[in-house]
């Protein structure tokens, strides 16, 4: 990678399988890694593995990491999860997975009409009792 680029990010987006990314991860020449799921009716399955496994391979080579977004077909733990489009990046915020990620201004979304104790129902990214970091 010898391109005058200031700022590299890798975005695997959508993520519609496991990735190895473990030789382009140069903490000299990489920002950040950030990874997503597919939007839409058609959405084409993500799964939570692929996402922990790049989440593993950033932390190895100390790039900071961020999952955006859940895609409307999320797969955790072998069930499939039909998430709606506006409560995919609250989803995986969640998840409490980013790492080494400093802009934490961008914006929680939180379903409509959806307040209290109610919000929190939605997350299927419940942590376990003495557990502060995502599943």
């Amino acid at each position: 990678m010898e391109l005058p680029i200031r700022h590299r990010t890798v975005i695997a987006a959508p993520l519609l399988t496991a990735l190895d990314l473990r030789e382009y991860l140069d903490p000299e020449k990489i920002e950040e890694l950030t990874a997503s799921g597919e939007s839409g009716r058609e959405a084409r399955p993500c799964h939570y593995e692929w996402v922990l496994s790049l989440r593993e391979q950033c932390v190895e080579k100390g790039i900071p990491f961020q999952f955006h977004q859940t895609g409307a077909n999320f797969v955790k733990d072998g069930r499939v999860f039909r998430i709606p489009r506006r409560e995919q990046t609250a989803q995986a915020r969640k998840a409490g997975i980013d790492y080494k990620i400093e802009d934490r201004t961008r914006p929680l979304v939180i379903p409509s009409g959806v307040t209290g104790p109610q919000a929190e129902q939605v997350s299927f990214f419940e942590k376990e009792p003495g557990n502060t970091e995502g599943r």
